[in-house]
């Protein structure tokens, strides 16, 4: 599954710093386009967090699929 998260992507943005890791998929979708402006939904780019103790990665990405 993992492997498979950057297949066919243009772009993969990595956000600096410590984020929520309580935020859920809706959270960091809004993340994405308020603070980043950018477009959570092209599905073509993946988006990277890092969790306070940084030891942790969660990846975003829309497969138009839900």
């Amino acid at each position: 599954m993992i492997k498979h998260i950057a297949d066919e992507a243009e772009h993969i943005y990595i956000a600096l710093g410590a984020t929520d890791f309580r935020k859920q998929q809706n959270g960091l979708t809004e993340l994405v386009s308020l603070k980043f402006k950018l477009d959570p939904y092209s599905g073509k780019s993946v988006f990277l967090f890092c969790n306070k103790r940084h030891n942790s990665l969660r990846a975003l990405r829309w497969d138009r699929n839900g």
